[in-house]
């Protein structure tokens, strides 16, 4: 999808497109042709981790409320009596969603791969910087720089008090600030007495909950406004204001009791049928049944949120008026704009009829998975268990099928840092020098380069190993162990012995699980 800076949310929705072309992409990328063109393989590494999409999906949920809140104003159609209730409904989701992408970003771009994935150049396809004879450590550095924060940013009360750090924003705090700004710019007058007037079962048994004082001063501002004849003044007009605004709330009470004057099964029984246009419902039987209500409901609901149909019209203006009819007069081109619109608009709807979701109004439940339950279910289902399961760490002990991927003479980064995530940290005791312990390098792989036999292998640290220093300064305090079985078999016996170290928990490939992208790479076979 094209982004354009125009279109309202543009980015946000290529970004969703992306979650639903997750299997696709990925398939494209491990197969046989597309790794055959040795070309945007550190892209490639990026689209087959299971965290990059994991952290997309978490990122995306977050924000799909205040989203859809934006292309209400996008919208051909009328929308003024759902404003409210999806602003209230964004103000209520966010801040759950926003915690689980927080949580989810802390467990899932930590480590080698959250620098990788956050480093710019790396999605530019650049090479490493090591030499062609630089077969050595791997390059990947981490910045270690990041809480460093200068003495005017130190809160401290008396002298003799020790300096806190100032609390930084979190991603829940700064999102829900800059959407608290501007929420309470939507809740205007429209807004408040179309939400009280749509007909719809759920947002009228909403809002005769929600009703407050603001409501009924927005009543009295519109009816003042729209309803009320302006050659009126003095006595008179303050009387017949009074007159209106006390009819209005007669009809109204009817109108949310389905009273009286409203009590026609017909009319509620299709309702929620006019979600899109509940202005038309009041036309059709409330105009006729009220003096106050009907009029002012239509004049509220059918107000449409945003200029879009302004630009919608210029742009046909554009089309029509180009290449050879650029010097048309005003007036024919008025009308040839008028046929062309009405064309594209009978087009739009019927399109918009089979495909639009927006006329159904939504649950908080059903931003688990964005209303996309057919593309994204599995990513929140998986994501869910990620932060169900916390800070434990699922060590697979065997040779995933990613990590089989062939690795050119200068390496990959993001190959680099998978492998760090997943081998990083960990310990076993060695059998050849005493039984003594191991420690898998915490921030790098080992880069064995050898003509058609490039890979990485575990750099493993002996007590008194300097993480300060390179490895290169001090040969005698590593050494170096193949991914296989062997190590495997270590790694799970030293954590069977010691089940509380680390919280990390192994699971073996013939009893917990299968490789979590196992057969990804199938295609090649």
């Amino acid at each position: 999808m094209k982004v354009s800076e125009c279109r309202m949310a543009g980015h946000f929705l290529a970004l969703l497109r992306l979650l639903r072309l997750k299997h696709a992409l990925i398939a494209t990328v491990t197969s046989k042709e597309f790794r055959d063109l040795k070309d945007f393989e550190s892209i490639a590494q990026l689209l087959i981790n299971d965290d990059f999409w994991l952290y997309l999906f978490s990122m995306c949920r977050a924000l799909y409320a205040p989203m859809r809140v934006l292309r209400l104003a996008d919208q051909k159609t009328p929308a003024m009596g759902q404003l409210l209730f999806i602003v209230n409904q964004a103000s209520r989701v966010m801040p759950k969603y926003l915690n689980k992408a927080a949580e989810a970003s802390r467990l899932l771009l930590d480590g080698a791969m959250g620098d990788v994935i956050r480093n710019d150049e790396i999605l530019s396809d650049s090479d490493s910087d090591d030499s062609e004879d630089g077969g050595g450590d791997s390059d990947i550095e981490l910045d270690n720089d990041n809480d460093d924060y200068s003495d005017e940013e130190y809160r401290s009360g008396d002298e003799d008090d020790e300096p806190t750090l100032p609390t930084l924003p979190t991603l829940t705090s700064s999102v829900m600030a800059l959407w608290k700004k501007r929420a309470p710019k939507l809740k205007h007058d429209y807004a408040l007495v179309a939400y009280l007037l749509n007909p719809h079962s759920k947002l009228l048994a909403e809002s005769k909950q929600s009703k407050t004082l603001r409501h009924d001063e927005a009543v009295d501002r519109l009816i003042e406004k729209l309803l009320l004849p302006q050659n009126l003044t003095g006595q008179d007009r303050k009387t017949t204001l009074s007159r209106l605004v006390d009819r209005f709330w007669s009809e109204y009470s009817d109108f949310t009791e389905k009273s009286g004057i409203m009590n026609y099964r017909i009319m509620w029984d299709v309702a929620d049928s006019h979600a899109n246009e509940p202005h038309v419902w009041h036309k059709k039987y409330t105009v006729s049944r009220t003096k106050v209500l009907g009029k002012l409901a239509c004049l509220v609901l059918s107000k449409i949120l945003g200029t879009g149909s302004a630009e919608r019209h210029w742009k046909l203006v554009k089309e029509v008026k180009s290449g050879q009819r650029v010097q048309t007069g005003v007036e024919k081109i008025n009308k040839q704009v008028h046929i062309y619109g009405l064309n594209g608009q009978a087009k739009a709807k019927l399109q918009a009829k089979k495909q639009s979701m927006k006329g159904k109004m939504w649950e908080d439940a059903d931003f688990d998975a964005c209303k996309l339950d057919n593309y994204l279910s599995e990513i929140n289902i998986e994501l869910e268990a990620r932060i169900k399961e916390g800070d434990t760490r699922l060590f697979r002990a065997w040779l995933e099928t990613w990590e089989q991927e062939d690795v050119g003479p200068t390496g990959n980064n993001y190959f680099h840092a998978r492998l760090v995530k997943k081998y990083g940290g960990l310990k076993w005791l060695d059998p050849d020098t005493g039984f003594s312990v191991r420690t898998a390098h915490p921030k790098m792989m080992y880069f064995h380069k050898e003509r058609n036999n490039n890979g990485y292998h575990v750099l493993a640290c002996m007590d008194g190993y300097d993480m300060d220093k390179v490895p290169a300064e001090q040969e005698d305090k590593y050494d170096v162990w193949t991914r296989n079985n062997d190590l495997f078999e270590l790694i799970v016996e030293y954590y069977n012995n010691n089940p509380n170290e680390m919280n990390i928990k192994c699971l073996t490939q013939d009893v917990d699980c299968d490789s979590e992208e196992d057969g990804s790479s199938d295609s090649d076979e």
